[in-house]
């Protein structure tokens, strides 16, 4: 086995196959959000949509529904990733300078009020959002939460701001993975996602 690093890049060899590995940037935090904090987010239009790292959100009724429906009942879904605009940008300024243009990307953000940038996840927060603003309705059926903790989505009471308040405290509060990355230039992120 051979391993040479060269301006961030690693390469290997293996007998006869030679392997180059980009080296990237790593600084990111798993975090934990509520679903009412996500949504929060979207609804101050604080968190941008790159389409250099995700395309617009493109799911039905029916996906947004089975992924309210895995969250509620703490099936494991993905995680978010979302970039803290600022700290990239301090990212970009310090190793790439202030003219380079994704710090004058990440500083037009900043200055339209964004704060977080979608990396991955896009479909998922905006169904976050959506379902708590009622844009659409839970399937019909009964929800067993655990702990005699049962939500119930009737043709009356199936959108989120028909249902109880009891179960829309526990839906604000179901928590959700978040991975933050701080460091990376637009190409670095892309090349992760």
């Amino acid at each position: 086995i051979n391993i040479v690093v060269n301006c961030g890049l690693l390469f290997t060899t293996f007998g006869t196959c030679r392997l180059q590995i980009i080296i990237m940037p790593s600084s990111w935090m798993p975090k934990v959000w509520t679903l009412a904090q996500i949504a929060q987010l979207q609804k101050e239009g604080k968190i941008y949509l790159d389409e250099a790292f995700q395309s617009k959100a493109r799911w039905g009724t029916k996906q947004k529904q089975c992924y309210i429906t895995s969250c509620l009942l703490g099936f494991a879904t993905g995680a978010i990733t979302l970039g803290h605009i600022p700290s990239l940008k301090q990212y970009v300024k310090l190793n790439e300078g202030e003219d380079h243009e994704d710090f004058i990307f990440f500083s037009e953000l900043e200055a339209q009020g964004y704060e977080w940038i979608t990396i991955d996840g896009n479909n998922r927060d905006n169904t976050v959002k959506e379902f708590l603003d009622s844009s659409f309705p839970l399937t019909e059926g009964k929800y067993n939460l655990g702990n005699d903790k049962i939500i119930t989505a009737s043709r009356n009471s199936k959108y989120y701001k028909d249902l109880k308040y009891e179960n829309k405290s526990f839906i604000d509060n179901v928590e959700l993975n978040i991975h933050v990355i701080k460091e990376g230039t637009r190409k670095d992120l892309a090349l992760r996602f």
